[in-house]
């Protein structure tokens, strides 16, 4: 018996995967991410995504497709972490350069202020600002994953920038 139908994996199977491969898949993510917690949430998302759609591979190559979910899931998560650098330094401008040591301390309280403006955005705003720096899709492919209008995805990315900018510009 499956769950919601034919399009899920059995859980048995699942955790039967997870016994046989968590250790490799463990090693793996370590060796790619250098930290140890990433990797250890990196593999639980890697078995979500097999509970989900590990009933799309074949069971001659199950072990190769896990290890491929795991290497892009920890490649998506090098590409966000690289995004939100780029974010951040893009507001750098909003912080005046300083020579001394303290330029240092002031860019890593803006960084957090940025992520906190961030994360207090509206839902709508938040994931047109995720699939754009993060996933790196354009206001056009956003629109079409949303199945929202290109000028709604437009609007929100808008009035997102102009919240941030608000907000950084406080301090």
């Amino acid at each position: 018996m499956t769950i919601d139908g034919p399009e899920r994996i059995e859980p048995d199977v699942v955790r039967e995967l997870y016994d046989q491969y968590q250790k490799e898949l463990r090693a793996f993510l370590l060796g790619r991410l250098r930290n140890a917690d990433l990797a250890e949430e990196i593999l639980q998302e890697t078995l979500a995504t097999a509970l989900k759609s590990a009933h799309q591979s074949n069971e001659d190559t199950r072990k190769g497709w896990l290890f491929t979910v795991a290497a892009n899931l920890a490649n998506r998560h090098a590409r966000r972490e690289q995004s939100e650098l780029r974010v951040v330094q893009g507001l750098a401008w909003i912080v005046p350069p300083s020579s001394d040591h303290t330029s240092e301390i002031v860019q890593k309280e803006t960084i957090e202020r940025a992520k906190r403006v961030l994360a207090e955005l509206p839902d709508d705003q938040q994931q047109v600002v995720s699939l754009r720096i993060y996933d790196g899709m354009k206001f056009r492919e956003s629109a079409e994953h949303l199945g929202i209008p290109l000028g709604t995805v437009q609007t929100r990315m808008h009035a997102a920038i102009t919240k941030l900018r608000s907000e950084m510009g406080r301090d």
